[in-house]
């Protein structure tokens, strides 16, 4: 639970904070990439009681996951597969926005993260889609 009120700034808005139903928190402590710190993070997610961890009710999209560091060796391999030059590690940011399924509201959203970025100054390298699944 949160002690004290942030004020906002940036893209931080302070009445949208709400407490998380479950967290846990695995990591090396030299930063080292590691297997088994994966492992950890799964065996602690399917130890959450949050019901996106047990599954309880997945109509309701909500879920649980855990949070990598991002593979940029990976990530260097395709996008130069894209014609895409990627910046150092350092240089830049992997996000993961949901998009609606309707074509007309994703390309409103679409516009408004393009938008939104230039703003800012930053730049969408690219953009990969995935189909939802039921097999989860």
């Amino acid at each position: 639970m949160l002690d004290r009120e942030q004020s906002a700034q940036g893209l931080y808005t302070p009445e949208l904070e709400h407490d998380a139903c479950g967290i846990g928190f695995v990591a090396h402590l030299k930063n080292r990439k590691s297997h088994e710190v994966v492992t950890q993070a799964l065996d602690m997610l399917a130890r959450m009681e949050h019901r996106g961890g047990q599954g309880c009710d997945p109509a309701s999209g909500d879920g649980a996951g855990i949070l990598l560091q991002k593979p940029h060796e990976f990530l260097l391999e395709e996008t130069v597969k894209l014609g895409i030059r990627l910046p150092s590690f350092e240089k830049y940011g992997v996000g993961v926005v949901l998009f609606p399924r309707d074509e007309y509201k994703r390309a409103q959203c679409r516009d408004i993260l393009e938008r939104n970025a230039q703003r800012l100054d930053l730049e969408v390298l690219a953009t990969a889609y995935c189909l939802p699944t039921t097999l989860c």
